[in-house]
């Protein structure tokens, strides 16, 4: 993968994840879960899912969101705090 975007806002999950696995805020089993939950997120449209011959469905859920608590975990245990909190709870 190319570096990422000077600019931030144009930053996507892809850029996102090797750079919190560097960090070390998130753990490469973690990484790998974010990254299937991220090409799972493109067979929402249906069209998208044919195309690819894998189903969306109950299960590719559930894999996504198990994805989405394995990053809340370790951004709660491992990723720097601010006062009070997690780098990852609103202020």
């Amino acid at each position: 993968m190319k570096s990422p975007p000077k600019d931030r806002d144009y930053w996507n999950l892809g850029h996102f994840i090797p750079i919190a696995v560097e960090l070390t805020w998130i753990t490469p089993a973690t990484a790998k879960a974010a990254d299937l939950a991220r090409d799972f997120r493109n067979l929402i449209h249906p069209a998208a899912a044919q195309r690819v011959g894998h189903p969306c469905d109950r299960g590719t859920a559930h894999q996504a969101l198990a994805a989405v608590y394995q990053v809340e975990r370790d951004l709660r245990t491992q990723a720097p705090t601010r006062a009070g909190g997690c780098l990852c709870e609103a202020s």
